[in-house]
C-alpha cells in the first residue's frame, strides 16, 4: 500500500471522476446513435 499526500489523491480522484463521466457521454452518444 503506497499513500499518496492529500492532494495528489484528490486530484486522481478527479481524473477518474472525468474518464468515466467522459467514457458515459461516449457511451450515450453512442446509444442515441444506435437508436
Amino acid at each position: 500500500l503506497f499513500v499518496l499526500p492529500y492532494y495528489e489523491l484528490a486530484i486522481v480522484e478527479q481524473n477518474l471522476l472525468l474518464n468515466k463521466r467522459q467514457k458515459d457521454d461516449r457511451e450515450m452518444k453512442n446509444k442515441k446513435i444506435n437508436l
